[in-house]
């Protein structure tokens, strides 16, 4: 009950109270609106002109009384804005802003259908307008939220990886010894530099190769090859082909053939590695350095 109370009490998450968010939102609770109440026709709808109540003209009305809800979400939201700017909003705020919304827009509608004869008594279309209203904003809102919650996540756990990356990457630099770390940032493998071989990928792992008494071994790992890359930037550590890195310290030869550029390393067990076009230029000017 206290974690209820803590959550209902919270400031509202910021990305909720974004611009983009909120046109977003809006945008796709009208889509919502309108595929729900064409595909369902909840409303009965007043049979008037020529064109009685066909499809056509309940695409029309539709539009109409999405079109009044937009606006009132418009005002709503502009509202909401200028008064965050000022003022901090709690969740139990926000939600209550929402329900707002819904009872002003189910007020307007039922008025509106009380007025045009379509319901004859006006507490009679008050309560379908906002069981309605309900319906058409609080699904697609609540899948709106969820959608904009798991990418605020999605970027918050980037910008922990891109700091964890260049931490890494800081320690890298200038050290004897190479460390290497999976994606949840933990230490799986130190080598001295002059052991470590290359990096092999394999989907989401990278094969790590190193000499251990003058033969080579290797260490799988949980870790793109791209990350791997960025942890080992300012090394001579060196991306050869999409499929690997090298450490240039171990290159002894650069061979061309028909195939294209290959290295070698003068290791025994140890292949020749590829060098992809996109990568010939880097590896040639660090070996005319």
């Amino acid at each position: 009950m206290a974690e209820d109370r803590d959550f209902f009490h919270r400031r509202v998450a910021g990305y909720l109270l974004k611009t983009r968010s909120q046109v977003g939102m809006i945008a796709f609770v009208a889509a919502f609106a309108l595929l729900f109440i064409n595909l369902f026709t909840p409303y009965s709808l007043p049979a008037s002109g020529s064109m009685g109540t066909t499809k056509f003209m309940y695409l029309v009305w539709s539009i109409v009384l999405v079109s009044f809800a937009l606006v009132i979400f418009f005002l709503s939201r502009t509202t909401m804005v200028l008064w965050t700017k000022h003022h901090a909003i709690k969740n139990i705020s926000y939600i209550v802003w929402i329900v707002l919304e819904i009872i002003v827009i189910a007020v307007i509608a039922a008025v509106c259908f009380f007025c045009v004869h379509v319901e004859h008594d006006f507490m009679t279309a008050l309560l379908k307008c906002l069981t309605y209203s309900a319906l058409l904003i609080v699904p697609p809102y609540t899948a709106a939220v969820i959608y904009l919650s798991l990418q605020d996540k999605k970027t918050q756990l980037k910008e922990i990886e891109e700091d964890l990356d260049s931490a890494i990457t800081q320690k890298a630099a200038g050290r004897s010894i190479i460390s290497f770390y999976d994606e949840r940032g933990e230490l799986q493998l130190s080598l001295a530099k002059e052991n470590f071989l290359y990096i092999e990928s394999s989907d989401n792992y990278v094969a790590i190769w190193y000499l251990k008494n003058n033969l080579p071994r290797k260490q799988m790992m949980r870790m793109t090859l791209q990350r791997m890359a960025a942890q080992l930037q300012g090394t001579n550590v060196m991306r050869c082909h999409r499929s690997y890195l090298v450490n240039m310290e171990q290159v002894r030869v650069l061979r061309r053939d028909k195939e294209g550029f290959f290295i070698e390393m003068g290791i025994k067990g140890v292949p020749d590695l590829p060098v992809s076009k996109t990568y010939s230029e880097e590896i040639l000017k660090w070996l005319a350095m």
